[in-house]
């Protein structure tokens, strides 16, 4: 959409001692950033290779991937069943799974998923 990327604001004369997270979609349009698309892109590809998760859990976990990262109404939801399955998947598929969500996600998501 062409607006500007909102950013952390350097200046010589003022020090910020704040962390900055790069944001993850725009916040005119909605849509994800680049670095977004890549590491949800990379989430879905780990779901397909998740060998305890027949194709129809498969495809309902990569539709839950968006509904985790943009909270929304269906974000109760997608907790839910990202736990369901992923406990189905295996130890090793949920300690992989974790270490690309939780880049992408909110605290508060990451509090209900992984606490």
């Amino acid at each position: 959409c062409d607006t500007n990327i909102k950013g952390k604001y350097d200046s010589p004369n003022f020090s910020d001692l704040s962390t900055f997270k790069v944001p993850d979609f725009c916040f005119s349009c909605g849509k994800a950033y680049p670095w977004t698309e890549i590491r949800m892109a990379a989430v879905k590809e780990l779901a397909d290779e998740i060998e305890n998760l027949d194709e129809s859990e498969k495809e309902q976990l990569k539709g839950s991937i968006k509904e985790l990262i943009m909270e929304g109404p269906k974000t109760s939801l997608a907790i839910s069943r990202y736990k369901k399955l992923m406990g189905k998947a295996g130890k090793f598929a949920y300690e992989e799974m974790k270490t690309l969500i939780v880049e992408i996600v909110s605290s508060t998501v990451k509090k209900s998923l992984f606490d």
